[in-house]
């Protein structure tokens, strides 16, 4: 990837499924909710649709702690109202959300949150406590439909003040159903255009010089030690691009110069010409304002070109993990604020879902059962927030010639290729690492060694995995 000997692992799965799962999908348009189902259950979970439901709180305890358990799920709105004096709270964090008074405060209080929600696959049960004095109610809709009710001041079910509740869905109608919007299936891959020689536009050896070894690559391509502002060269590359089935390149940015903006110029003059769109990665941000900056010039500039991948009105871009060690969610937050941009980040941390637009992760060094979990958790988020999730497949990889000791895993024929396509199936975009990052040996353009393999091997996955259903 972009920036030779800076290539880290992607984050560890947040958490591990269950083997079963008491939710399971919607019926027809809407799948209806049903009891648990067995081993294996990771597909079915992944695929559940987003519910709208409404949580309803009538407290007089002085707190009141409500622990939601087997959905992944995010506030849309909240109301508290109160009667009497001195201070109510009503924070929510991770799967918790409390109404918090002063001590000895009985006063009257409601808390409504309304969410959207996905099963996880465990149990969904709300664990309530409260304090010593007061009583609180729950009831808990799914569309229209009231799917559990409790009060914490009976002693059914209770041990101590804890209030076990396992919600009812059998009656689920097609009001609990979020509508989601369409992302398309679409694939993707990762593009280099820093190769420069000097009797092409770069004026000079750039990534690859025949005579330093540690600048070499694994495998020679077929067209020979190219420069990629060459005209012919991206002519060719989108060519292979469209015949492999991909329908948009992402070009890294790892550094902005006269010979990277003519490529990225080239390139999308190219793709539409040929009708592939592309998209830019953003991999270097120190602070906010820079990454609000690039951002702001892209927009202003290449992304007005035609050919600029844009879903929803809004212009993509991918963001690399790098510029999450700079910057935290805030920031992020702070870069992103107003801008027309969908931004897809490299990582797979469910918790970045409210602040990006997607999520992605550049390579995976998992073991394709470890790799599919993470997928599915990432899933979770994406369908509770309506965002893209963005799954990346090698056809193999070895840095070993850049880096030390590195790291090389085999392509063992198209073994390790299959195993990596069947751990994204359920994404809303595949991306292929990568199209011609040859530093590090995961490319598919045509090499001496193996030829246009690759691309047809890419072709035949891609014809399948289109025509599926996320």
């Amino acid at each position: 990837m972009a920036g030779v000997g800076r290539r880290q692992g992607t984050l560890p799965p947040a958490g591990r499924p269950s083997a079963w799962m008491v939710l399971a999908g919607l019926v027809a348009a809407v799948l209806l909710m049903a009891a648990s189902i067995g081993p294996g259950s990771g597909e079915a979970m992944a695929q559940q649709a987003a519910l709208r439901m409404t949580w309803t709180i009538d407290t007089s305890s002085d707190w009141t702690r409500i622990e939601v358990r087997g959905l992944h799920w995010k506030v849309e709105r909240k109301r508290l109202e109160t009667l009497g004096s001195g201070e109510v709270q009503a924070p929510v964090q991770g799967n918790v959300f409390w109404v918090k008074k002063s001590p000895l405060n009985l006063a009257a209080a409601q808390l409504e949150l309304q969410v959207s929600a996905v099963a996880t696959g465990e149990p969904v049960q709300l664990l309530v406590t409260r304090g010593d004095l007061g009583r609180t109610q729950l009831t808990w809709r799914a569309g229209t439909k009231v799917v559990a009710t409790a009060d914490s001041s009976g002693r059914s079910g209770a041990v101590g003040n804890l209030l076990v509740v396992t919600p009812d869905f059998s009656k689920l109608d097609s009001s609990a159903a979020l509508p989601r919007r369409d992302w398309g299936r679409r694939v993707l891959a990762f593009y280099y255009g820093w190769w420069g020689t000097p009797t092409g536009p770069a004026k000079g050896w750039d990534h690859w010089e025949p005579q330093a070894v540690h600048r070499g690559v694994l495998n020679a391509p077929a067209l020979g030690l190219y420069d990629s502002a060459d005209p012919k060269v991206i002519a060719q590359h989108v060519t292979w691009a469209r015949q492999a089935g991909i329908q948009t390149l992402v070009l890294s940015l790892w550094r902005r110069c006269a010979h990277q903006d003519l490529v990225l110029k080239g390139l999308l003059d190219e793709a539409a010409l040929q009708g592939l769109s592309v998209t830019g990665y953003i991999e270097v941000a120190a602070t906010a304002d820079d990454l609000r900056q690039q951002l702001q010039s892209l927009l202003a500039n290449e992304a007005r070109h035609p050919a600029w991948l844009t879903v929803h009105g809004q212009k993509v871009v991918f963001i690399y993990v790098r510029v999450f060690q700079s910057l935290n969610p805030d920031a992020l937050r702070r870069a992103l604020r107003d801008l027309p941009v969908v931004a897809i980040g490299d990582s797979l941390d469910p918790n970045l879902m409210e602040v990006l637009g997607g999520l992605h992760s550049y390579v995976s060094f998992l073991e394709p059962a470890k790799r599919a979990e993470q997928v599915i958790l990432a899933r979770q988020a994406a369908r509770a927030w309506d965002k893209l999730l963005v799954a990346t497949v090698m056809p193999g990889y070895d840095d070993t010639n850049i880096r030390f000791p590195g790291r090389h895993i085999p392509r063992d024929g198209t073994r390790y290729w299959q195993a990596q396509t069947a751990a994204v199936e359920l994404a809303d975009w595949v991306v292929l690492t990568s199209f011609n990052e040859l530093h590090e040996g995961s490319e598919v353009e045509p090499t001496l060694a193996e030829g246009p393999a690759w691309l047809l091997h890419m072709r035949k996955w891609v014809d399948t995995w289109t025509a599926g259903r996320p």
